[in-house]
C-alpha cells in the first residue's frame, strides 16, 4: 500500500494511518514513507490532514484545494 494512491485510505484506519504519518514505512516496493514525528505542523493537524485525504479518497472533495475545509471537532473513528 503507498499513501499517494488516496484509494489506500478506503483499507486502512485512521490509526493505522496515524502510526504510518508518525513512525514512517518502507513498502515491498522499497518506496519510502518518512516519518513526521519531528514535524510539529503535521501532528497538531493530523485529525484534519487525515479528515482530507479521507474526503478525497472518498471522492466527496476534488482533486484542487478547496477554499475553506471544516475544521474536525473529533477524530473520524475506525471502522
Amino acid at each position: 500500500m503507498r499513501f499517494g494512491d488516496l484509494d489506500v485510505l478506503k483499507r486502512i484506519t485512521r490509526s493505522k494511518t496515524r502510526l504510518v504519518v508518525i513512525s514512517g514505512r518502507q513498502g515491498i516496493d522499497n518506496r519510502i514513507m518518512p516519518a513526521f514525528a519531528q514535524n510539529v505542523d503535521i501532528v497538531t493537524n493530523l485529525s484534519d490532514i487525515y479528515a482530507y485525504l479521507k474526503a478525497r479518497s472518498d471522492g466527496v472533495i476534488g482533486a484542487n484545494r478547496p477554499n475553506k475545509f471544516p475544521k474536525v471537532k473529533k477524530m473520524i473513528a475506525d471502522k
